[in-house]
């Protein structure tokens, strides 16, 4: 006999006084994670410096490249994957409407790799000396809001008779998915991408040679992003029925340019031609 486990995590955290406007856990968490993300990033730099900037002057810098990159990026992978287009019609600002939920990661990573292109055109620093120290960083920003996932009950998981599947019991759950046992795919994904995280710190440490961390990492976070959608109820409008979901569609290209990178890297054929380009 299987003991199922039910949880139930709040969404809101605490009321704002007076305003009694909600804070919710993964509004706290995504902030929590890019801190700590960039806190990390800084004692990087400066661990393993690669440019004439302190690991604080860089990552005062890049603060509001990255931040404009992901939150951008995220939000209209989500509006234009994931939903249906009927909001061109409808309500043409959904787009701007951060508050209203719905960012997808593929979207972010992309557009915070643009932002970091356009920083280093600015400051002439090297641009994959940087995505080596920037991708572990990542890793801590992904986890935090995987598990900002699971207190919002959401990305839920396909049923399972494991004995640490999870019994989810918001409305939302019960109405559009069934009061089942479910894979904690969120909590997945976060144990795996903190697990990155310190890879990516160990291959820094063995000074591995310029791009392979950033591409290992990437490579690895996409292969185990395609792996574990197989585990995940289908999110988006356009893939219902589909043999492969939007996840596993979008994360396809990823793995292929991480690849690429990472075959580069080791043939030490990746760098001169961007710095060249970059820094002239």
């Amino acid at each position: 006999m299987i003991l199922h486990i039910f949880v139930d995590p709040p969404r809101v955290a605490f009321f704002v006084p007076f305003l009694n406007y909600p804070i919710a856990w993964y509004g706290i968490l995504f902030g929590l994670g890019f801190a700590l993300a960039l806190r990390v990033f800084q004692h990087l730099c400066d661990w393993r410096p690669f440019s004439l900037f302190t690991g604080e002057q860089i990552a005062s810098r890049i603060t509001n490249f990255m931040m404009v990159g992901i939150l951008v990026g995220a939000r209209l992978f989500h509006i234009v994957f994931y939903e249906s287009l009927d909001w061109l019609q409808n309500d043409p600002l959904r787009p701007f409407k951060f508050w209203e939920g719905g960012l997808a990661s593929h979207g972010g990573i992309l557009c915070s790799i643009f932002s970091c292109l356009l920083f280093v055109y600015i400051y002439r620093i090297p641009f994959f000396k940087l995505l080596d120290r920037i991708f572990p960083c990542a890793m801590i920003l992904g986890g935090c809001i995987r598990i900002g996932n699971f207190m919002n009950q959401e990305i839920l998981g396909l049923k399972t008779e494991l004995p640490w599947g999870l019994v989810f019991q918001t409305p939302q759950s019960l109405s559009s998915i069934g009061l089942y046992p479910r894979h904690p795919v969120q909590i997945y994904e976060s144990l795996f991408y903190f697990a990155l995280f310190f890879l990516g710190c160990v291959l820094l440490k063995n000074r591995s040679k310029t791009g392979v961390a950033a591409s290992s990492l990437g490579l690895l976070m996409s292969v185990g992003r395609f792996l574990v959608e197989f585990l995940k109820e289908d999110q988006s409008f356009y893939t219902l029925g589909l043999p492969l979901n939007m996840g596993q569609i979008l994360s396809i290209p990823l793995i292929i340019l991480f690849a690429t990178i990472l075959a580069l890297a080791y043939n030490e054929r990746l760098q001169e031609p961007f710095r060249a380009r970059l820094n002239q």
